[in-house]
């Protein structure tokens, strides 16, 4: 059964998605969710992670690699910006900004999380996360006869 159509409300495509598919539809959830673009490459020696955040500064993330072996990368923002007002005045207008980002990456097992390095440069993180050399080559098939 399709759900009914209010096309008087100013955002009724959404309403209808959201009546038809349930408030959980991906689509209409992260629609309005700003998410930084984010490329993962790799190399012989590493992994390295590119993460655009126009305006953000070093001191805006904190980064760690967690117990379980995942890379943790959080991102937050407030500005405010406030007209000289004196103790006699009523703010007219007052602007603030908030941005929030996390993301959390399980790593392969061949990173070596205590020389993984960061840094900003205009307005993008770059992550380098060095891979570990193999203690010893990977064993081959072996086939093993039954007696």
């Amino acid at each position: 059964m399709l759900p009914t159509l209010k096309r008087t409300e100013p955002n009724w495509v959404a309403n209808w998605f959201n009546d038809f598919f349930g408030e959980d539809w991906p689509m209409i959830r992260t629609a309005a969710a700003t998410v930084p673009a984010i490329n993962v490459r790799e190399d012989e020696k590493h992994f390295h992670i590119e993460l655009a955040a126009p305006g953000m500064t070093k001191k805006d993330f904190a980064i760690q690699v967690d117990d379980q072996h995942q890379l943790v990368i959080q991102m937050e923002k407030k500005e405010e910006k406030k007209d000289d007002c004196k103790s006699d005045c009523k703010y007219l207008r007052h602007e603030f900004n908030y941005s929030h980002y996390e993301q959390t990456m399980q790593l392969p097992d061949n990173v070596d999380a205590d020389d993984i390095k960061a840094k900003m440069d205009n307005g993008i993180l770059y992550l380098t996360l060095p891979k570990t050399k193999p203690e010893k080559e990977p064993q081959q098939t072996k086939i093993i006869d039954v007696d």
